[in-house]
């Protein structure tokens, strides 16, 4: 039973040993332990500063921003009233947002494709309807600076107004007179910084602090490790 205890008090003195050896090569060296957890810190610091700053390219030798561009315009579906005075608009908001979307959006592309090559891209063209409104939102996500991205969109609503406004008279019986679809808004165009997230921003400085201090202990351990071999080939 003694020799139990006197086993596990043994075992805790080489314990607590290990643990003053580490305490005694950190503050033997703590100069080099210091500077290699800072030039770590640093190091994470200018990763994030590179990594997050606006920054550009170029695309065809034309200099391209990671700021947001958007396009965009609202269009109001026209309303038709008959001499009964039964009013209705002239087509649904979610029909004609399914016109935009799958005729009009691929037609404009293909068409501009097709003298520009393929920088247009449908992807970043999007088109919703507010709920329970009669009011098409189109936007454009700038990808380049070889689109006229105002003409697309106008191009899309010319598209959408004769489907509408043409022929009104000769398809529809007792009108007395509409207001044809129309832009009320736009073509307008905002520019935004890309949003970061802001965890993200942090991670990196905070991984290079951890990654700075084993680091640190690693010098610090090889340091030592040279020393020992050294001395003891000196004393051979």
């Amino acid at each position: 039973m003694n020799s139990d205890k006197k086993e596990i008090h043994s075992g805790n003195n080489e314990y607590e040993v290990s643990l003053v050896d580490i305490y005694l090569s950190v503050k033997r060296n703590r100069k080099l332990f210091f500077v290699v957890i800072l030039a770590s810190f640093l190091i994470s610091l200018l990763a994030t500063y590179y990594k997050f700053q606006p920054t550009s390219h170029k695309e065809n030798g034309h200099k391209i921003s990671s700021a947001i561009t958007e396009y965009s315009m609202w269009i109001e579906i026209g309303t038709i009233y008959r001499a009964n005075g039964h009013n209705n608009r002239i087509d649904s908001a979610i029909n004609a947002l399914e016109k935009v979307k799958n005729i009009y959006i691929p037609k404009v592309v293909a068409e501009f494709n097709k003298t520009k090559g393929s920088v247009l891209k449908s992807s970043s063209i999007s088109v919703m309807t507010p709920r329970k409104s009669q009011l098409l939102f189109i936007k454009i996500t700038k990808t380049t600076d070889l689109v006229d991205y105002e003409k697309v969109l106008m191009t899309l609503a010319n598209y959408l107004f004769k489907n509408h406004n043409d022929g009104l008279n000769s398809n529809y019986k007792n009108i007395m007179r509409f207001t044809p679809t129309k832009i009320i808004d736009g073509p307008s165009k905002t520019v935004a910084e890309a949003k970061v997230n802001k965890k993200s921003k942090l991670l990196i400085p905070i991984l290079g602090l951890v990654l700075g201090i084993f680091f640190a202990f690693g010098a610090v351990f090889v340091k030592e490790f040279l020393t020992r071999v050294k001395e003891a080939e000196s004393s051979v």
